[in-house]
């Protein structure tokens, strides 16, 4: 691996056992500025010293330092089709600008981080792509960020998802998870909820409460994910340990945390797997029952927490089981910021054991990230026959 300072920017060559021919570009995720591409049989990742606080001059200045200065001329143009991403909005005029006969390929935020396997293991190996982070755009218009994909004949399809959950406030509902904690118990009691006094919400006005409870029940201003991020934000919450938080996974690290605590052994709680329509559906409403059920009890948080992670691990384990039936595909690759947690990678490599499954790791854990969204994009084009 070689990594080169140049002007303002850092440039590293990316080792791969796939050496790519096409010439593609790919610009990544806004949510971080770093864009990747592939020449050669050689793939590169460029990212700047210090971060751009403008995300559109980090594109413009970028993509005129990759024409101009290495005379880099993409037949493949690629970008996160999220409609609010600055990647996206650009992608045609920086095309038309720079790279004029390049053609613009569209890949979805969790599609680029499974196909990081591609890499790992070579572009035609049939596996199960879990892609869990805290949020992005999905194919059907909705938040993602709890997904499952099959990887067979060149395609990715979705399989199987998290059941959604509910965002009153929309960004708000992030810096503040105990709304998105409130939100699933409201739709699991009713207004039941204001009879339970928990104390995550116990401070909180009631006619706030209300509010939210209005704005569930009328879908105003709260989108509803996917997310197991989200699902980590909720969790924490509802357990008074962080319900309003400052930075990225900061609920999720409390959360983690919390759960290395305890040192006891005990079984996961109750979630069910569903089929709707042909895609599985990953029920977690049981899980939150006994939750409340142990936080009224007070049982220790460290055990509720350390119960979770090894639910949520067993729920992935069980849906790749059934996937594996389905389909006939046992490897299966883990991607997302959720899993730079490790007790979660250690439960899922665990349980994965014993039930004949194969787990992958990104080789490098910051490609688990969004870090890696500019490389999965590459190798998305790679591997689907559309982008080929």
């Amino acid at each position: 691996m070689r990594s080169l300072e140049i002007s303002m920017f850092i440039i590293q060559e990316i080792p791969s056992l796939v050496k790519p021919r096409q010439q593609i570009l790919a610009l990544g995720s806004d949510t971080r500025q770093r864009i990747s591409w592939a020449d050669q049989g050689r793939i590169f990742s460029l990212w700047p010293e210090k971060d751009i606080l403008n995300t559109q001059d980090f594109y413009e200045s970028a993509c005129a330092f990759i024409s101009k200065k290495l005379q880099f001329k993409p037949k493949i143009l690629s970008f996160d089709p999220h409609p609010l991403f600055v990647s996206n909005q650009q992608s045609l005029v920086l095309r038309d600008k720079y790279f004029p006969k390049a053609s613009l390929v569209g890949i979805f935020h969790h599609v680029a981080h499974v196909a990081h396997f591609g890499f790992e293991k070579g572009l035609t190996r049939d596996f199960i792509g879990v892609a869990f982070d805290g949020t992005g755009y999905g194919a059907d218009g909705l938040i993602w960020g709890g997904e499952f994909f099959i990887y067979q004949k060149n395609h990715f399809k979705r399989a199987a998802h998290l059941k959604n959950l509910f965002l009153p406030g929309n960004e708000k509902a992030i810096q503040e998870p105990w709304r998105i904690a409130f939100g699933i118990l409201y739709k699991i009691y009713g207004k039941n909820i204001f009879r339970m006094k928990l104390e995550f919400f116990k401070n909180r006005p009631k006619e706030e409460l209300v509010l939210i409870c209005q704005m569930v029940d009328t879908n105003f201003n709260t989108p509803q994910a996917s997310s197991a991020g989200r699902l980590f934000d909720a969790v924490c919450a509802l357990l008074n340990i962080k319900t309003i938080v400052l930075k990225e996974a900061e609920a999720a690290v409390a959360l983690e945390k919390t759960a290395l605590s305890f040192k006891g052994n005990v079984a996961p709680y109750s979630f069910d797997v569903k089929n709707e329509n042909g895609i599985f559906l990953i029920d977690y409403t049981p899980c939150f029952k006994e939750i409340v059920k142990d936080v009224k009890a007070k049982k220790g948080t460290s055990e509720i927490a350390f119960r979770f992670h090894k639910t949520l691990a067993s729920a992935i384990a069980r849906t790749c089981k059934m996937l594996k039936k389905k389909y006939g595909v046992r490897d299966v690759f883990l991607s997302g910021g959720v899993f730079m947690n490790d007790l979660l990678r250690q439960e899922v490599t665990l349980i994965f054991k014993e039930q004949g499954l194969k787990s992958f790791f990104a080789s490098r854990p910051v490609m688990t990230t969004d870090s890696g969204i500019s490389l999965g994009q590459i190798a998305a084009c790679l591997m689907e026959k559309t982008c080929a």
